[in-house]
């Protein structure tokens, strides 16, 4: 006798009779086609399907990913790119104003290279994420699966940013659709200024926003013209691309951009540099190979000679007047006012730059000092949804302050005032945790609020400004180890 097979069912998506898996979105059979096509993609397919493998972590929006998944899963996008099926995608996502990849500047690299992963989108609306999630998704972990997913959601936009977070952050806007959101992101925060405009793609690792590796400064003179092309891409109705995924494909815009600028660039715009390039040579080579604090003493010494020369010379910025001579004209007052805010903004960026005392130039001026109206205490917490809406120089100013009015003797009350910021930043903005448990952990043990500041600001910082010296990233992992060994008796 015979054996008969079982029929197969009604596929329910595309009604062939081949249907073999039970589909909870659509509450029937559907063949492993249109499952493989469609899920997620056409089908609403909840967590609990088997089906979706690795793909059921994109339903959790509460996913936190780390650093480096998302470096791993880059990777992953730019080999399955070579592969040959999308060979082809790949060759033309890397070629940028008619030049092959490899002829693409530095600076230009990463953001060309996110571009091609996750940046350009072919006639279908798809970009190579996407493909790599649609083919790979299923086999993978959940924790690759939340890095792809954090990959595929990243945002592009030109960036203004409107707050520095020394140590913690910066608060930004999003110039091309009117937002505004915090960056959690304190390696970054010691090399932007207030007022720099970024063009590139922000992550969300689910607990915070970063700043992702594909970022590049736009010149201010470029930006009007830039986020204009890029909203008229969208005006002129050619695209029907989401706001991120818009301002993405048009980073080949960006780099076209920035090369012909490159090319274009002369001499004449005032150098704020200048101060830190015309340093002594060899106080430079003898700075990079001395400990923080001597290496600061030499940088503070060039520096208030600069400045100190750079009151008393012409300038064209000043109709060929000096900055003491512009700053007893009602006239040109503000114009130095500018110049003097601007060149403190910069130095902040440089190894030492912190140590020069920009208040005492304006006192010499004859210029008004920044006013601060808030007070602080180093044993008091102080409000943090207000502290982190002080501009840096209030907060800075209101430190110095507390230890003016205490009688607080500190080496270099600049540098000392800027230490006491960025612990402060990082316990308000609650990133990293590990600088929030190590003040908790020390207030326990008995220690006042102001040595614990003192404490952390001797493993944080020193490690911050390491790197910042060293143009090297900074070692989170190093910072929390060493403030879990702080002994609270020391302090």
């Amino acid at each position: 006798m015979a054996i008969l097979e079982a029929p197969l069912a009604q596929c329910v998506h595309c009604a062939r009779k081949k249907g073999k898996r039970q589909c909870p979105a659509l509450s029937g059979i559907i063949c492993s086609k249109c499952c493989g096509q469609h899920r997620m993609d056409g089908i609403e397919c909840p967590s609990s399907c088997k089906w979706l493998g690795g793909l059921a972590a994109l339903h959790d929006e509460g996913a936190v990913v780390d650093i480096e998944a998302l470096e791993r899963a880059f990777e992953q996008i730019l080999k399955f790119g070579t592969t040959p099926s999308a060979r082809e995608q790949m060759a033309a996502s890397l070629v940028v104003a008619g030049a092959e990849f490899g002829e693409i500047e530095g600076w230009a690299e990463n953001v060309a290279l996110a571009y091609a992963a996750y940046g350009d989108v072919d006639d279908e609306g798809l970009r190579l994420v996407d493909r790599y999630i649609k083919t790979r998704g299923r086999a993978l972990s959940a924790k690759e699966v939340a890095a792809l997913k954090c990959l595929n959601k990243a945002r592009a936009s030109l960036y203004e940013v409107d707050k520095i977070l020394l140590g913690a952050g910066m608060q930004v806007r999003d110039l091309l659709f009117d937002r505004k959101f915090n960056l959690l992101d304190g390696a970054a925060s010691l090399t932007a200024c207030e007022g720099d405009v970024y063009y590139g793609w922000v992550w969300n690792l689910g607990s915070h926003l970063v700043w992702s590796d594909a970022v590049v400064s736009i010149p201010h003179h470029l930006v009007d013209d830039m986020a204009m092309a890029i909203k008229e891409e969208r005006q002129s109705g050619t695209t029907k691309l989401t706001d991120h995924l818009l301002a993405g494909d048009s980073a080949w815009l960006v780099l076209t951009t920035l090369r012909e600028d490159a090319a274009d660039k002369g001499d004449g715009v005032a150098d704020a540099q200048e101060p830190f390039d015309s340093m002594d040579e060899d106080d430079q080579a003898a700075a990079a190979n001395l400990p923080n604090a001597e290496a600061d003493q030499i940088t503070k010494q060039q520096l208030s000679q600069y400045y100190e020369n750079w009151m008393g010379e012409p300038t064209p910025l000043l109709d060929g007047m000096t900055p003491r001579e512009a700053a007893a004209r009602p006239e040109s007052r503000s114009t130095v006012i500018e110049l003097v805010d601007d060149a403190e903004q910069l130095a902040r960026l440089r190894p030492g730059g912190w140590t020069c005392d920009f208040d005492a130039m304006r006192l010499e001026l004859g210029l008004p000092t920044r006013q601060c109206e808030l007070v602080y205490d180093a044993n008091e917490p102080p409000n943090s949804q207000q502290w982190l809406e002080l501009d840096e120089w209030e907060r800075v100013r209101a430190i110095k302050n507390f230890h003016e009015r205490e009688h607080l003797e500190a080496p270099d009350t600049q540098v000392h005032s800027f230490m006491h910021d960025i612990v402060e930043n990082q316990i308000a903005a609650s990133t990293p945790l590990s600088t929030l448990e190590a003040m908790k952990r020390l207030l326990h043990k008995g220690c006042s609020r102001h040595a614990a500041i003192h404490a952390i600001a001797g493993v944080v910082v020193v490690e911050m400004w390491g790197a910042l010296r060293d143009k090297r990233p900074i070692e989170q992992r190093t910072i929390d180890s060493e403030l879990g060994r702080i002994d609270p008796s020391e302090w």
